[in-house]
C-alpha cells in the first residue's frame, strides 16, 4: 500500500496540470510521449503485463511532468518549509540510526517489511549493519541525508530565511554536529561521497559575500573542534573503526572508490548491450515490483523465462535498467532526455549563481543532477527524493514569481527557461 501511496496524488496533480495547461515545458511533453511509446511497446512486444507496465511507465509518464507542474505551482516559501521539516528530522534520524547500529537485526527498530526478523539493515563491517533509519533500505537513508544536508547548509548561509521560518542558530549548529556523526554511523560510502560533493559546492561560495564567508568559517570551525572531541569518545571511535573497516572490505570486493562509483553508474558490463533486444523486455520488468510479480523474485525463474544472467546483472543500475526494459532505441531517448534536463538545470543554475547569487538552487544542484543522470528511480524513496530535489531547484530558479494553484488558470504563455532568465536579468 505504501509503495504507491503517493501515486494517486501525483496522478491527480498531473490531470489537473494537463487540464489547466501547465504541461508546456518541452521536456515534460517529451517524457509523456516517451512514456506512451514505452507503454505500448511493453504491451505489444515486451512482457505484456498491464500491472507491471503501468508501474514501470509511471516514472516517466507521470512523475517527470509532475515535477514541472509543481515548479509552476509551488512558491519559494513552500520549498523552504519542506526544507525545514527535513532539517528538523536529522537529529531524531541520527538518534534512530545509533539505536539501530547497536541493536540486533531482530530488534523492533531493525525489523524488515512485514515484521521480518532478519532485519532491514544491510551488511556493513565488523558484524555491524548499515542502519536504514525509517526506510526499508540504506539507500533511502542516504537520499534523505543528501537533500537534508543541502537545506541545512542553505539555512546556515541565509539567516533571514532561517529566522523567518523559526530555525534558531543553536538548533542548526546541533543539527550540523548530528549530521557529521551520521556519516560513520551509517557505514555508507555513498553518504560520505554525497557529503563531500555537496560540501565542495558549498565551499565554492567562499568569499562571494561577507556573511557567506563567515558561515563557511563557522562550519569549518565546528568540524575542526568536534572531530578531536568526538574521537575521545569510545562510541564514536567504534563508529569510525567500523566505517574504516567497511572501506577496506569494499575495496577488496568492489575495487577502489572510483571503480565503485563507475559500477554504481553503469552496472556490471556495458558489453551486455549486445544481448538487449532492440525494443527491450518491457517497462517495469526489472523494478522490485516487476521482479516479484513476474518472477517471484527468483533469478532462476527469470533465467528459465529467457532472461540472460548477465543482462539481469546489467539491469541492476539505472542506465542498464532503462536499456534492458525499453530497448536500445527508446531507452537511449529516455536517457538522453534525462541528461538534457540535467544539463539545462546545470547551466541555468550556474548562470543564476554567478549573476544573482542563487544559493538555494546551487546547493540543490548536486543531488538533483546525480539523480537525473544516473540515479536509480525504480524504488519509491529514490523517486520521491528526486522529485523533491528537482522541484526545489526549479522553484529556486523561478524565485520571485507569485504562487499559483492547480485550480487557477495559467498565464497565456508560460515562459521558457531562457525567457525566465532574461526577465531576472532585466
Amino acid at each position: 500500500m505504501f509503495l504507491v501511496a503517493r501515486d494517486p496524488i501525483v496522478l491527480y496533480a498531473f490531470v489537473l496540470g494537463v487540464h489547466q495547461g501547465y504541461v508546456r515545458q518541452r521536456y515534460a511533453q517529451l517524457m509523456i510521449v516517451l512514456g506512451i511509446l514505452s507503454f505500448f511497446s511493453t504491451i505489444v512486444i515486451g512482457h505484456r503485463s498491464l500491472f507491471v507496465a503501468i508501474f514501470g511507465v509511471r516514472i516517466i509518464l507521470l512523475y517527470f511532468p509532475f515535477i514541472f507542474i509543481c515548479s509552476y505551482v509551488l512558491s519559494r516559501d513552500d520549498i523552504l518549509l519542506v526544507g525545514k521539516v527535513l532539517v528538523l528530522m536529522i537529529i531524531p534520524m541520527v538518534a534512530l540510526n545509533i539505536i539501530q547500529f547497536y541493536s540486533p537485526q531482530s530488534a523492533w527498530v531493525n525489523r524488515g517489511i512485514g515484521g521480518d526478523e532478519n532485519g532491514a539493515g544491510f551488511s556493513g563491517a565488523m558484524g555491524y549493519y548499515r542502519p536504514p533509519g525509517i526506510f526499508t533500505f540504506i539507500a533511502g537513508l542516504t537520499d534523505f541525508y543528501a537533500i537534508s544536508y543541502g537545506f541545512l547548509l542553505y539555512f546556515f548561509l541565509n539567516r533571514n530565511d532561517a529566522r523567518r521560518i523559526k530555525l534558531p542558530r543553536q538548533l542548526l549548529v546541533c543539527t550540523l554536529i548530528a549530521y557529521f556523526i551520521s556519516i560513520p554511523v551509517s557505514i555508507s560510502r555513498t553518504h560520505l561521497m554525497q557529503t563531500l560533493i555537496s560540501s565542495a559546492f558549498f565551499l565554492c561560495m567562499f568569499s562571494r559575500r561577507k556573511e557567506v564567508t563567515l558561515s563557511i568559517l563557522q562550519i569549518l570551525g565546528i568540524f575542526i573542534i568536534i572531530v578531536p572531541l568526538a574521537m575521545m569518545n569510545e562510541n564514536v571511535r567504534l563508529f569510525i573503526d567500523v566505517f574504516d573497516a567497511r572501506f577496506s572490505e569494499a575495496s577488496k570486493s568492489e575495487g577502489n572508490f572510483v571503480g565503485s562509483v563507475v559500477y554504481r553508474s553503469f552496472g556490471d558490463d556495458l558489453s551486455q548491450l549486445d544481448a538487449v533486444p532492440i525494443f527491450g523486455y518491457g517497462s517495469g520488468m526489472f523494478t522490485n515490483v516487476g521482479m516479484r510479480y513476474l518472477f517471484n523474485n527468483s533469478l532462476q525463474n527469470a533465467v528459465a523465462m529467457g532472461i540472460p544472467v548477465d543482462v539481469y546483472g546489467f539491469s541492476e543500475m539505472e542506465i542498464g535498467r532503462i536499456l534492458t526494459e525499453d530497448g536500445l532505441l527508446l531507452g537511449l531517448c529516455i536517457i538522453f532526455t534525462r541528461f538534457c534536463i540535467a544539463i539545462s538545470l546545470l547551466l541555468r543554475t550556474f548562470w543564476q549563481w554567478r549573476r544573482r547569487d542563487n544559493t538555494l538552487a546551487w546547493l540543490m544542484l548536486p543531488f538533483a543532477i546525480n539523480k537525473l543522470t544516473i540515479g536509480q528511480l525504480k524504488t519509491p524513496y529514490h523517486l520521491g527524493f528526486t522529485a523533491i530535489a528537482v522541484i526545489a531547484l526549479l522553484v529556486a530558479l523561478r524565485a520571485g514569481k507569485s504562487r499559483r494553484t492547480l485550480m487557477e488558470a495559467p498565464p497565456t504563455a508560460i515562459p521558457s527557461e531562457s525567457q525566465q532568465d532574461a526577465q531576472h536579468t532585466s
